[in-house]
């Protein structure tokens, strides 16, 4: 196969029921990169088509990729791929024109949507540590006043007769 631009190819039969499977995953990979012009993603029958029989495959589905630097007959197997990540990941690897792993913005998209939650986490945390330290301020100017009592001098709430010097026969 020869072609200006690296090429995955999906080799598939309709009656081939893990083939559903892995033209998801190719869908997915295909959306990844839909911007790029440096990889065509595609898809063959079979039974419709002479290609598979080129490049002998013997299995569904089959992952074929063909780089745009190798000609004639030369390919690559990615059928061991079990999930996109792992094709993304062979794809990027086997590329000719240094394809990068396309943006994921899922990740970021579920971080956005948790920002407002945070928000409120937030503003509820420092309307606490407010309260906390006036609380803080009042007990310390609390201590503040006992320690700055003099040492003969009795508090308002001791009595006379609770001197340790009276006694009771007296």
């Amino acid at each position: 196969m020869q072609s200006s631009v690296d090429v995955l190819l999906l080799v598939t039969a309709s009656w081939c029921d893990e083939c559903t499977a892995a033209a998801e995953m190719v869908e997915q990979v295909a959306i990844s990169w839909a911007e790029d012009p440096r990889l065509m993603v595609a898809s063959i029958d079979l039974a419709v088509n002479d290609i598979p029989r080129k490049y002998k495959v013997a299995q569904l589905p089959t992952l074929l990729f063909f780089r745009a630097d190798e000609k004639d007959e030369a390919h690559h197997d990615l059928s061991a791929a079990t999930s996109v990540d792992e094709l993304v990941g062979s794809v990027v690897q086997v590329s000719s024109s240094g394809i990068a792993r396309p943006f994921n913005p899922k990740p970021l998209e579920a971080v956005l949507q948790q920002l407002p939650r945070f928000y409120e986490e937030a503003t509820l945390l420092v309307e606490e540590n407010k309260r906390l330290r006036a609380e803080l301020a009042r007990l310390k100017g609390l201590s503040d006043a006992t320690a700055r009592q003099p040492q003969g001098e009795t508090s308002p709430d001791a009595s006379p007769d609770a001197s340790p010097d009276a006694s009771p026969d007296a």
